[in-house]
């Protein structure tokens, strides 16, 4: 089994620059981190996904140095190792499902020009 995830980082925020950095993770030093997320994830009754937000970034704030100034990459590899591990009919409120959502939406937020992309399709559609 391998024990290495691969995660490809842009290293220049222009869209037209196709500049990429492979950054490699182990699986074994994120597994705790994964486990906490599913784990604190797990049973809950919210009816949005925002709901889990917090939940979510309390784990990262305890398991992740504050340091880093891009934790991009590291969200990308516990989404990955999250979807790899999620049951296949995992229901809404499964822990793995939330924290997916979770992260989806964090890393979506910290990509450059989502936010003005957003915002640009808020106002015109």
């Amino acid at each position: 089994m391998n024990n290495k995830i691969q995660i490809k980082q842009k290293t220049n925020s222009s869209p037209w620059s196709n500049d990429y950095v492979v950054i490699e993770f182990d699986k074994n030093k994120l597994q705790p981190i994964v486990d906490k997320l599913a784990k604190e994830c797990n049973g809950k009754s919210f009816s949005s996904s925002y709901q889990y937000n917090s939940i979510v970034e309390s784990v990262l704030k305890q398991n992740i140095d504050n340091t880093i100034k891009n934790k991009n990459p590291i969200y990308k590899a516990l989404f990955k190792m999250l979807e790899e591990q999620k049951p296949k009919a995992a229901a809404w409120h499964n822990g793995h499902a939330a924290a997916i959502r979770v992260l989806d939406s964090i890393i979506a937020y910290s990509t450059p020009g989502f936010i003005e992309a957003k915002i640009y399709h808020d106002i015109y559609g």
